[in-house]
């Protein structure tokens, strides 16, 4: 958590970003690792939520409400969607380099 913490100016914004960290770190893994099926997968994708996380950490006011809770896992899903279609791109890639006989 602390390279996070690097990130982030203000000593307010620290504490949100505590609280928000230590609420909702379990629930991220939980919606990525649904979305992905491979724990590493998940674990970049949370990570990739905790960065966007904090660059909108300004906007969130109350971590304890619904609405915080909703955002978190929405950023979580989009970060992990984003994973899962690298991996895709990255596939296709691979079998289209392998038909074509090209090697890297």
């Amino acid at each position: 958590m602390l390279i996070y913490l690097t990130m982030i100016d203000t000593p307010e914004e620290k504490d949100r970003f505590e609280v928000i960290y230590s609420k909702y770190r379990y629930l991220m893994l939980h919606v990525a690792g649904r979305i992905l099926q491979n724990h590493h997968d998940a674990e970049d994708a949370v990570h990739e939520a905790f960065v966007a996380i904090i660059h909108n950490i300004g906007k969130i006011h109350d971590v304890e409400s619904p609405k915080t809770r909703s955002l978190v896992v929405l950023i979580v899903e989009r970060k992990a969607i984003d994973v899962l279609r690298k991996k895709q791109r990255e596939n296709l890639i691979e079998i289209n380099e392998y038909i074509l006989g090209i090697e890297m």
